[in-house]
């Protein structure tokens, strides 16, 4: 009866000095991407069919001069790579904690940079894992609610992937600082859409002894021909230089069949 006695004592006594372990499955945390929109820029292009400067030889019935517009709308964001979760004391901590008998000491660094990468959720309070080597090279998580503040009855097994309870415990009183490290923040461009314009053409009619003449039509953003701005346009026979709108055109050879040119100006950017 004796021996049963003791046998029960030393029992109590190795459960009392291991602690308990609780399976716990840390959360990695989640960084997004943070990405906002901050404006909008409007660019206004155009498709020609010339270029300034270059030779140009149209037929009758041809365009000397076709240009359509486009409205680009571009959009700018702003984007924020890297956010990193960090805990930093201005004090080193100490934690005291026995394990079947065996001692453990974990100490933090002061002013140290700590990288978060996982939580861990006891109950209904989540806490912040950082790790931390003891005295015999384990890796350990500390929990670190929100506020700083140090959870200080247990520690989180990294090799086990447990919560541990000790037998013992003791930890320093030190408050950490929970900051958010930006890195690689970038403004990015995305261009929403490309919207049809107004388009215009100037097409050549021929030439007699007495004129030049020339067609104008503009058309709607859906290319259909608008009556009202439709014009015919007479030069003298002999000129040697069109004017039309923001256009000026230099005219090298000019036929009843075809006319050679060449777009000096156009008044577009």
């Amino acid at each position: 009866m004796k021996k049963i006695g003791i046998l029960i004592c030393v029992l109590l006594l190795t459960s009392c000095a291991a602690g308990s372990w609780i399976s716990k499955n840390p959360q990695q945390l989640h960084k997004p991407e943070k990405r906002s929109k901050t404006g909008t820029i409007d660019r206004l292009f155009y498709e020609k069919n010339y270029k300034i400067g270059e030779k140009i030889t149209a037929f009758v019935g041809q365009e000397i001069i076709r240009v359509k517009s486009f409205n680009e709308k571009t959009a700018i964001f702003s984007s924020v790579k890297n956010v990193e979760k960090i805990a930093r004391s201005k004090k080193s901590m100490d934690i005291h904690a026995k394990y079947n008998w065996t001692d453990y000491h974990i100490k933090s660094e002061a002013n140290k940079e700590y990288q978060i990468d996982k939580t861990i959720n006891i109950g209904t309070q989540r806490f912040n894992l950082i790790e931390l080597n003891d005295d015999k090279r384990s890796k350990w998580g500390i929990l670190i609610d929100d506020e700083g503040a140090v959870y200080n009855k247990a520690i989180y097994s990294i090799y086990h992937e447990l919560l541990f309870y000790p037998s013992y415990i003791s930890v320093s009183p030190v408050v950490f600082e929970i900051s958010k490290k930006v890195e690689g923040e970038a403004e990015e461009r995305e261009i929403e859409g490309i919207i049809p314009g107004m388009s215009m053409e100037l097409i050549y009619s021929g030439k007699n002894d007495v004129s030049l003449n020339a067609t104008y039509k503009e058309y709607t953003p859906d290319n259909m021909a608008r009556p009202a701005f439709f014009q015919n346009i007479t030069y003298r026979a002999d000129v040697q230089q069109l004017r039309f709108k923001n256009f000026v055109i230099k005219l090298h050879d000019v036929s009843n069949e075809k006319i050679t040119y060449t777009v000096l100006e156009d008044g577009l950017k």
